[in-house]
């Protein structure tokens, strides 16, 4: 058996599997998401994450992958802005799930024909956020030189998310 509240001091590890509070740890608007002055907020690349370890042809998404993140960073103390691509819900293995998701503004969804990437991008150059991903934004660098800089590379191991803590807890600002 293992130990799931083990941290390794670079990476760490969370998503106990026991944790299954939906209700909490979402920002319901971005608005919202920038008004706690004792909690730190974040991005997250909703696609990305629901496409790790899903990769191959006619793969589907993972509504799960995105629970379990969405626990990982409220173990770490993170409000989470999720933002989507509008085609996600017809890519992920829970379409419903997400959309339930979707309509209680847990994950913002950008607008339809467009790619989330730019909403993530400026959203973070406007409010100075980090955001988890594992995509290096390399063809939107001449619009947003700081995307790779802003972002906070991470697995997904037998359902535990592990996020690169050194990165996580180093300031914005000190990384671009």
């Amino acid at each position: 058996m293992q130990d799931h509240h083990r941290v390794h001091p670079r990476y760490g590890q969370c998503g106990d599997r026991s944790h299954h509070h939906l209700d909490d740890g979402y920002a319901t608007t971005p608005r919202e998401a920038t008004g706690g002055a004792h909690e730190r907020e974040i991005l997250v690349d909703a696609a990305n994450v629901a496409f790790t370890n899903h990769d191959e042809p006619d793969a589907r998404g993972s509504v799960e992958n995105l629970r379990a993140m969405r626990r990982a960073l409220v173990d770490l103390g993170f409000r989470s802005i999720f933002i989507a691509d509008a085609s996600l819900r017809y890519k992920v293995d829970h379409p419903e799930e997400l959309s339930q998701l979707e309509q209680e503004g847990r994950i913002l969804q950008a607008p339809a024909a467009t790619q989330a990437d730019y909403f993530l991008l400026a959203y973070a150059r406007q409010e100075n956020l980090s955001i988890v991903s594992n995509d290096t934004f390399r063809d939107r660098r001449a619009e947003f030189p700081d995307g790779f800089a802003r972002r906070v590379p991470f697995m997904i191991v037998d359902g535990r998310v592990i996020l690169d803590l050194e990165r996580l807890s180093q300031p914005v600002s000190s990384r671009l």
